[in-house]
């Protein structure tokens, strides 16, 4: 029988997802999931209109925006920063 671990596969080579560390290649449906956010949350937050959202990347979605990749995660980062410290206890 095979570990739990052996099931993961690609993903538990990836580090934890902290909000000083994102990359353009995130989708927001990982971040959704890795950060405990509602689905529509930054859709709302960031003015996202794209209808691939939430498997659209944040360097897609920058692109869309006319935005850099660098100033998307920035603002991104906040908008998740914001959420977490308004929902924490």
């Amino acid at each position: 029988m095979k570990s739990r671990g052996d099931f993961r596969g690609r993903h538990s080579q990836r580090p934890p997802l902290e909000i000083d560390n994102l990359q353009g290649w995130m989708t927001f449906d990982y971040l959704n999931h890795g950060f405990g956010i509602p689905n529509e949350y930054l859709k709302n937050e960031l003015h996202i209109t794209s209808n691939t959202y939430p498997k659209i990347t944040l360097r897609k979605a920058a692109s869309l925006l006319g935005a850099t990749t660098t100033d998307f995660i920035n603002i991104t980062s906040r908008a998740i920063s914001i959420y977490l410290q308004n929902s924490s206890p």
